[in-house]
């Protein structure tokens, strides 16, 4: 069975989610014939570098309807949409396809003009900061000189490990993470379309654990209709198949450091039984550190913006608890010591990664935000 990141992949520029500066530039190169022969397409795991690089091949290459929207159906757009084409080749230079041998074989094929129907040739190297030296010299003296039958996109997760002299010979194109509410929207088309019955906060939380990357998400909704053997998915199958504590123990926690329960001061005793609680379900700390960050991103972010709305995706029980708090926050004047406790938690994250004992760290870190409201 295909999986859904291979069968929703976008086939035009149009479907491309969450890149609309790469999109725009892209279409109006397209549109006024002004590709260039060498581009260089930057970007984390997921966020669609070799799903443009396909798209524009085949844009440049549908014998059917080349331009903004090939067709698809053609034997171009399969073999391009595949990986397959004769004249569109995939290289990973992670692999030995990268070595210093298989460029000079590109670099051999590239004089001649396409076999197989397609206008340009076009070779798509992906990972291109794994090529050898003697292989980035090979590519670099096509690359000043390129046939005019030839384009080269390269794709890489870490340009600084790019040779200046290739990146400037190349047009750059800056993938960014996609935001997680756009991740969210397009979970909730595919959802639809497989006719997957799942809880929004569910989704909302597979975006949100994706890492700002489209496949990410799209596999995570995947593992949980798996989880569930086909049955509506709730967000506690969700938490458990990805070991989430629920929110209501961040809330929880938050009454405690904010004060917004009780006699309105900070509680240490409950707040030490919600920690214990939460490293009580083997949740990895990197996840509690989200959850609370995200958290307390959703109070500063209600206490300094008038439409909060916008940027927050919580849900009705998380709006009503996260109003209390914002109510106290707000009385008290409390959105400095928000920020500093934020920073104190990035602090404990990085006691952890230097191998601080993680119920330790949080424990100390909530005894800090405690004080740290008390002032």
């Amino acid at each position: 069975m295909q999986s859904l990141a291979l069968k929703y992949r976008p086939h035009v520029l149009d479907d491309v989610v969450g890149q609309p500066i790469v999109v725009r530039t892209l279409t109006n190169a397209i549109k006024n014939d002004n590709l260039r022969q060498g581009y260089l397409f930057v970007g984390q795991f997921g966020s669609g570098k070799t799903t443009v690089a396909r798209i524009l091949a085949a844009m440049e290459n549908c014998t059917e309807s080349p331009g903004m929207h090939p067709c698809g159906k053609c034997s171009i757009c399969k073999g391009v949409f595949a990986g397959r084409h004769t004249d569109i080749r995939e290289i990973d230079a992670a692999s030995s396809a990268g070595s210093a041998d298989e460029i000079r074989k590109l670099k051999a094929d590239a004089v001649y003009t396409p076999v197989d129907g397609a206008k340009k040739k076009i070779f798509i190297i992906d990972e291109c900061h794994r090529m050898s030296p003697t292989a980035n010299d090979a590519l670099l003296k096509i690359l000043e000189e390129p046939p005019k039958h030839v384009r080269f996109i390269l794709c890489t997760t870490d340009v600084q490990k790019v040779r200046p002299a290739i990146q400037s010979r190349c047009q750059r194109h800056d993938f960014g993470k996609i935001y997680w509410s756009l991740i969210t929207g397009r979970l909730t088309e595919i959802a639809e379309k497989e006719k997957i019955q799942v809880d929004p906060a569910a989704l909302n939380l597979c975006a949100r654990l994706s890492s700002g990357s489209m496949r990410n998400g799209i596999s995570n909704l995947e593992k949980l209709r798996d989880f569930t053997g086909g049955k509506p998915v709730s967000m506690e199958d969700a938490q458990a198949m990805f070991g989430e504590v629920g929110e209501t123990l961040y809330y929880d926690l938050l009454d405690q450091i904010i004060g917004t329960k009780g006699n309105g001061k900070p509680d240490a005793s409950d707040g030490f039984r919600i920690v214990n609680q939460m490293l009580s379900t083997g949740t990895d700390f990197d996840l509690l550190y989200t959850g609370l960050l995200e958290h307390l991103r959703s109070i500063m972010v209600g206490l300094t913006c008038t439409k909060a709305g916008e940027f927050l995706q919580v849900s009705e029980e998380g709006k009503r608890r996260l109003k209390e708090q914002l109510r106290h926050c707000q009385e008290h004047d409390k959105l400095n010591a928000i920020i500093a406790i934020i920073g104190k938690l990035r602090h404990a994250k990085w006691e952890v990664e230097f191998n601080y004992p993680p119920d330790i760290a949080l424990q100390k870190w909530f005894l800090e935000s405690v004080f740290a409201f008390r002032r």
